[in-house]
């Protein structure tokens, strides 16, 4: 890698001296045997070709990276018809394979290991599972496939077991596998107890707080600006994880949930994040008890009064009437609290952001019906507002009206 980075290599220098290294002929070869490969460092040379894309000054040459993985997966295929054990080294470097953001890498890895499941011992590598499971929702298909035949052919029950595996993953997952551990984690959960799930959510809630702290960080117009110390993917990640969970959960942990929702994550700057803690705001309402949903419509309306008017806020606030306007719908059709809550909806309407005008738009229909009788004169207040007010932004919002 240092030759590589440093020196002006080219592409004919880089496979000569990747022959030369293993003492294989690979130009006359037609099989690679285990006599060939019983000495080779395979975990030297798969760091070798999927590292030097990110240190060379080039991009890495796709059949040098492709004649690595190659390797790879046919030492894995010779090791699997023999009776020595497979090495720790062998486990690590497919370990760290399965969660490569490169497609190629990751099919190399479970490849490998689809290979290997009449000798391999998961127990020798924590979380080496879990990681194929993932895998198992991957977007290429070949590779999902794959993953799923080795997870039959190793005839492994799912537990909670792997939940210690997703806090540690959340700092390791590249972006590329994010959704693919999210679709995972219901798989996990479906046979835990309430208890630990709720562990789960609290650790998962914990560390968002944490890495919130690293982003709230005022520049000198007063504006949230990210800071370098933590990447917003992380805190992708965690929420994708939440939002995972929160189909399993009840009580005063989706209360915790939907504060720290409204009050932190709905402002985040990271447009990614904020929506999908929307998403997660979303899927908590069917899991509040009726009890719990006056307090949580407050909880909503109070966030939605303290934002500041300004459009740095606008997604934030268009977040918020959203949810706020969904929960309402879990209300009693003839509960008289509906009525404030369109009030105050339309008098939102007001401010001059197209994007908290359209949110608005979009959920005050599905409510009305329970205020019919007075539509006509909210129909009044706005042909009025829109005919006489000078602001064109009011004008505008009450037209959406």
């Amino acid at each position: 890698c240092m030759v590589y980075k440093y020196a002006d290599v080219t592409e004919a220098r880089v496979m000569d001296f990747l022959h030369t290294l293993m003492g294989i002929n690979t130009r006359t070869a037609v099989h690679v045997s285990i006599t060939d490969l019983q000495h080779l460092p395979v975990s030297s040379l798969f760091v070798l070709v999927t590292q030097l894309e990110r240190l060379g000054k080039e991009p890495c040459p796709d059949h040098v990276r492709q004649f690595g993985l190659s390797l790879l997966v046919s030492y894995c295929e010779t090791m699997s018809l023999s009776t020595h054990p497979l090495s720790q080294d062998i486990y690590e470097t497919l370990y760290h394979g399965l969660f490569s953001s490169t497609e190629s890498t990751r099919l190399a890895a479970i490849s490998s290991l689809l290979a290997l499941t009449l000798v391999i011992d998961v127990t020798r590598l924590s979380g080496l599972v879990w990681r194929i499971l993932v895998l198992s929702h991957d977007s290429d298909k070949i590779i999902s496939e794959k993953a799923t035949t080795t997870l039959k052919n190793l005839d492994i029950d799912y537990d909670f077991h792997f939940i210690d595996e997703i806090l540690i993953d959340i700092y390791k997952i590249p972006y590329e596998l994010q959704v693919s551990m999210a679709l995972a984690i219901p798989q996990v959960l479906e046979s835990a107890d309430h208890a630990t799930i709720c562990d789960l959510v609290h650790k998962l809630l914990d560390m968002y707080l944490v890495h919130c702290k690293a982003f709230q960080v005022k520049s000198k117009d007063g504006k949230l600006q990210e800071s370098s110390e933590v990447t917003a993917d992380i805190r992708l990640a965690i929420a994708r994880c939440l939002t995972s969970c929160s189909k399993f959960i009840s009580g005063e942990i989706v209360v915790k949930m939907c504060q720290t929702n409204f009050s932190t994550g709905l402002t985040d700057p990271s447009s990614k994040v904020k929506e999908e803690m929307r998403t997660m705001g979303l899927s908590l309402f069917p899991q509040l008890e009726p009890g719990q949903i006056p307090d949580t419509l407050s909880l909503l309306e109070d966030h939605l009064k303290s934002n500041p008017e300004t459009k740095e806020y606008d997604d934030t606030k268009s977040s918020l009437i959203i949810l706020y306007a969904t929960l309402a719908k879990y209300l009693d059709p003839h509960d008289p609290k509906i009525v404030s809550i369109i009030t105050l909806l339309l008098t939102s309407l007001r401010t001059p952001s197209q994007t908290i005008q359209v949110a608005i738009a979009n959920c005050v229909p599905p409510l009305m019906p329970a205020v019919r009788s007075q539509g006509g004169e909210m129909i009044k207040d706005l042909l009025k507002t829109l005919l006489d007010n000078n602001n064109y932004g009011v004008r505008r919002g009450a037209a959406y009206g």
